[in-house]
């Protein structure tokens, strides 16, 4: 059995995709894998939280209101009026009865969510914030691996592999930290936290994985995200490797497999 979370993105690129002629949008190929996400798993496979449920809204909301097909602005108002209504039952549609998980297990989620993010805050002063501590942290790399497995390869050629390592990595670090909150002019004021939403999203997910453990059922957590900067791993153009640092740290802490739609879809056509 699969429980499986999209995240506000997958949730709005569906919409849009299924609706752009109303909606007056672009379709992008992720909003088409977006859809395929809702037709491949069904009602009791889909895990709805609150905050994905209200995110989406006030975003479709206001893309809603942002369209302008006329220059009459009765006529506008009363068509941004139809969209945004017209926003609300459909989201309602994709997203009946958004599950409130026990607040005790939300806020020990919130919890280990706040460690998780003032580790990644961590990493990434001491190994990705600037090329100086890359090459310190592949030269590390380097002693260790000459050191334990005896290597009497090129001190060069190892250390340049552990610096294309370390450096593909920082991506996906460097994003997340990107928008993470900090005080940029020194003024004890620190700047918005832009992942706050999404720390709630894997809060409120892990609290309710962590209900159907205490009823000891076996399932698999996924989240569907295009959100290359928490969630999925990002990949780099011309590499094969991703940049999953986060990725991976949500798995090891919480056993929750992040990616993007498409291959949710493959990893769990088993279950579908």
């Amino acid at each position: 059995m699969v429980k499986i979370l999209p995240d506000t993105n997958v949730v709005i690129s569906a919409l849009i995709y299924k609706h752009k002629k109303i909606l007056g949008a672009l379709s992008l190929n992720q909003d088409e894998d977006a859809l395929k996400f809702f037709e491949h798993f069904n009602n009791d496979e889909i895990i709805r939280t609150l905050t994905v449920y209200n995110e989406s809204k006030n975003k479709l909301e206001k893309n809603a209101q942002n369209i302008k097909l006329t220059e009459n602005k009765d006529l506008n108002k009363k068509i941004v009026a139809y969209l945004t209504k017209f926003v609300k039952i459909e989201l309602k549609k994709f997203y009946p009865r958004p599950e409130k998980p026990l607040d005790s297990l939300v806020q020990k989620a919130k919890k280990d969510v706040r460690d998780l993010s003032d580790y990644i805050t961590m990493r990434y002063n001491t190994v990705y914030k600037d090329d100086d501590s890359q090459r310190k942290e592949a030269k590390r790399r380097t002693k260790i691996e000459i050191k334990q497995q005896q290597n009497k390869g090129s001190w060069k050629v190892i250390f340049e592999k552990y610096r294309e390592q370390v450096r593909i990595e920082s991506f996906q670090v460097k994003k997340f930290m990107s928008k993470e909150p900090f005080d940029k002019n020194l003024t004890g004021k620190k700047s918005k936290d832009k992942n706050s939403g999404d720390k709630r999203i894997l809060a409120e997910f892990v609290a309710i994985k962590r209900k159907h453990e205490e009823n000891n059922e076996r399932v698999d957590f996924y989240i569907a995200s295009f959100d290359t900067g928490f969630f999925s791993a990002k990949k780099i153009y011309g590499i094969t490797e991703k940049s999953d640092i986060v990725t991976n740290e949500i798995k090891e802490r919480f056993e929750i497999i992040c990616d993007i739609p498409s291959e949710i879809i493959q990893q769990c056509r088993p279950h579908v």
